[in-house]
């Protein structure tokens, strides 16, 4: 008997179709497994990128501001932003 395949830690690599199959004299069987492996979302960046390093972004009244924030992931997330500490919150376009 042969081992099946093991992993201790996998990283997305090892994604892809197996194929496991099992011979005698009477003959052959075979089965397929397709391998997905999911990941964590993780933020790529955020811009504009906030001067403190601690999420601070600073603009003028009266000037216009687009936050933009990219994530990776498999599959991929979705990505959406929220306003903490309540407040009147303007419109998002």
């Amino acid at each position: 008997m042969i081992s099946p395949p093991r992993w201790v830690r996998l990283t997305g690599a090892e994604a892809g179709e197996y194929t496991c199959t099992a011979k005698n004299a009477a003959g052959s069987a075979s089965a397929r497994a397709v391998l997905v492996v999911q990941r964590a979302p993780r933020i790529v960046e955020v811009t504009p990128r906030p001067r403190d390093g601690g999420g601070l972004v600073m603009v003028e009244a009266g000037r216009r501001l687009a936050l933009s924030c990219s994530a990776s992931g498999d599959p991929l997330p979705a990505v959406s932003w929220e306003r903490l500490g309540g407040g009147a919150a303007s419109t998002l376009l």
